[in-house]
């Protein structure tokens, strides 16, 4: 079983995890011709192909048209994504509606949608059971209810989110209006907020987390190298992150 980060960040989001013969997308916001350079297409031949919408920003949907028209996944996703998409004159007509706070069997695995508070019209962040290996997506959240420490708990691999560092954010070239939304309770995680997430988890059975979505106007790399030291060492998880434009492939579970 493999996890693959193909790209994170406001330029595109797009993940796949491999588990014998399915092949499950969460998000597509690249091109469909950039996800052939990053991947060859072949390894998705005979398989069964997934994806799982978390919302309908353009960074996590640019390449969705191309991507369901050569691929033919079944698509799932909330209802209030769907109809966002429908508005942007996307067929939605076959997509499978899902509800937070629910267990779906889907041809054997599982997946929990759960509500991630951001700017979007219904916003879904997604924990995915394999076997007996389990791992959760949660990426665009502006703030961290306590009913989120539950889906992240008891996870092989966590993906969640280091958008920006305060004083970079409020010292920097955005428009007062943007810093506002980025910092809001429905736009992103700082790494401050994160860290703190971090605190509150059960990592003692959490092999990996992977941070993303990273900005590259409002954060450093330098600064979240020193988080990633002491979260290792105050809270004995493995965890790292993946810069804008970078993938990281075959991560094996």
């Amino acid at each position: 079983m493999y996890l693959n980060i193909l790209a994170t960040g406001s330029s595109g989001n797009c993940f796949f995890i491999e588990n014998k013969n399915d092949i499950v997308f969460i998000d597509i916001g690249i091109s469909f011709r950039k996800l052939s350079t990053l991947i060859d297409l072949n390894r998705f031949l005979g398989k069964n192909i997934y994806l799982f919408i978390t919302h309908e920003h353009t960074d996590h949907i640019t390449g969705l048209s191309t991507f369901k028209d050569k691929l033919k996944p079944l698509i799932f996703t909330g209802e209030g994504t769907a109809d966002a998409l429908k508005n942007k004159k996307m067929d939605v007509n076959e997509f499978f509606i899902l509800k937070k706070d629910k267990i779906y069997n889907i041809n054997g695995f599982k997946v929990a949608p759960f509500h991630t508070p951001h700017d979007a019209l219904e916003p879904l962040g997604y924990k995915f059971f394999f076997d007996n290996k389990n791992i959760t997506f949660a990426t665009d959240l502006g703030v961290c209810p306590n009913y989120l420490i539950d889906y992240f708990n008891d996870n092989d691999l966590l993906i969640l989110e280091s958008n920006y560092e305060d004083t970079l954010l409020y010292n920097g070239k955005y428009h007062k209006s943007l810093k506002r939304r980025i910092s809001s309770l429905k736009g992103h995680l700082s790494n401050k907020e994160v860290f703190n997430i971090i605190s509150k988890i059960n990592t003692s059975n959490i092999k990996k987390i992977y941070l993303g979505h990273i900005s590259e106007d409002n954060n450093d790399y330098n600064i979240l190298d020193r988080y990633v030291s002491m979260s290792k060492k105050y809270f004995f998880v493995d965890i790292s992150y993946v810069k804008q434009r970078e993938s990281v492939l075959n991560i094996e579970l």
